[in-house]
């Protein structure tokens, strides 16, 4: 017969081994939750590419945790090495051979409890052979946990997503332009009369859409002024906006109608009758807003900081926008900031981009306001933390494997405790 001292022992061991499991569970869990990300689609479909042509996609990808993390992009099969990625729209241009040749980059940062659109760019070579392809993108994810971060165990675990990708190649050329919408803003007397046109090309061809617009009078029995625009060349999968301005000359006051009418290779798509207003100077609003001042907030000496002022225009009109501003450091201007001069359509919002390399540790102070249409926005500021660039010390790199320390201290008392019991 057991002793009745034995079976609780026993059972006491037990007891201790399935709590040590359960723990250590529960700390993993929290290591695997530190880095996770979110990403869709999660599958990549591309139909009818032209071999030697060009598509892309959208992939995005959310940042749930409280620091920025860092992502990393990389292909996997037989479109590995064409296949580029952006976050931004392309720079793309056409080389003498026809070659579209685009920037791009495979890492990437989202900011905390955020999210990034990225595009994924297909441009497979001109001697591709026709048939349908399957490939991987394989998302990599690590959250920028540092000196300069706080998390709750100091961890930084890198955790990966996996996309499949399908993708078509034809060697059959595919002219198909969507218009989308066709509008016109009211102008005053003297500025110009905008038109805009916005369309996707779901085709597998360049194309350069033609507009013609007949401006009319208020009965619509008279040319009073006509031009003709081609679009901006759209490359295949994608959509833009084009803006067209008709100048108001000789124009007076009161309504007017505009006859716009689309057309590709000869073939109309889209016939819109549109009317406007010519306005008394002054009777529209030209009023922007600075929303923010965006830069990275912690940087080491030397680092080249990319400072983004955000400006929206909420007026009624295009205006040329500029940032000017200061940088800060005790008091003293260290050095003055003036972003390039950008064209803002009513509505919209851009980022005015200005750089700054601190040379010396501190807190800086960013100081500055929008200039447009002859008038300023009202300033606003923001913040950059310079650290050293000396090596990391000993007791971050602890802090930041703490949760690994914490789980083998308890492993072992807890492996103690069972021994000696």
């Amino acid at each position: 017969m057991v002793p009745i001292r034995y079976k609780t022992k026993t059972l006491i061991n037990k007891n201790l081994t399935v709590f040590t499991f359960f723990l250590c569970f529960l700390l993993l869990l929290n290591i695997t939750c530190a880095g996770g990300i979110g990403v869709a689609p999660s599958e990549i479909h591309l139909s009818n590419v032209l071999r030697g042509g060009y598509a892309e996609t959208i992939i995005t990808i959310s940042n749930p945790n409280e620091v920025p993390t860092d992502i990393t992009l990389t292909p996997k099969g037989v479109f590995e090495d064409w296949v580029l990625f952006t976050s931004e729209t392309p720079e793309a241009f056409m080389l003498t051979t026809g070659q579209i040749v685009t920037l791009s980059s495979n890492t990437f940062i989202i900011p905390a409890k955020s999210n990034i659109q990225i595009r994924a760019i297909v441009m497979p070579p001109a001697d591709m052979p026709v048939g349908a392809y399957n490939g991987t993108v394989i998302v990599y994810s690590k959250p920028q946990v540092n000196e300069t971060t706080i998390s709750p165990f100091g961890t930084s675990i890198a955790v990966g997503a996996e996309l499949q990708a399908f993708l078509e190649i034809t060697g059959e050329q595919l002219l198909e332009y969507i218009v989308g919408s066709v509008s016109v803003k009211d102008a005053e007397v003297g500025y110009p009369i905008e038109f805009l046109v916005s369309g996707n090309n779901n085709g597998n061809v360049r194309v350069s859409p033609h507009v013609q617009i007949d401006i009319l009078n208020r009965d619509k029995t008279k040319i009073l002024k006509s031009a003709d625009f081609d679009c901006s060349e759209i490359l295949p999968t994608t959509g833009r906006t084009d803006k067209f301005e008709i100048s108001s000359e000789n124009l007076t006051e009161g309504q007017y109608w505009a006859n716009v009418t689309v057309s590709l290779g000869g073939k109309t798509l889209k016939h819109h009758l549109l009317t406007f207003d010519i306005l008394v100077e002054g009777a529209l609003k030209r009023k922007g807003e600075l929303v923010r001042i965006a830069n990275k907030v912690w940087v080491k000496v030397g680092e080249v900081v990319k400072i983004d002022t955000v400006f929206r225009n909420t007026g009624e009109l295009t205006v040329n926008a500029k940032f000017k501003g200061e940088v800060h450091l005790s008091d003293k201007i260290i050095s003055v900031l003036e972003s390039d001069e950008i064209t803002v359509p009513a509505g919209e919002t851009v980022n005015l981009t200005t750089y700054f390399t601190p040379k010396e540790q501190g807190r800086y102070i960013v100081k500055g306001e929008v200039y447009y249409s002859k008038k300023t926005t009202f300033p606003k500021e923001g913040i950059i933390n310079v650290l050293p660039t000396e090596s990391k010390p000993v007791w971050t790199g602890i802090q930041d494997n703490f949760l690994y320390i914490l789980i083998i201290v308890i492993i072992a008392l807890l492996i103690v405790l069972l021994k000696y019991r």
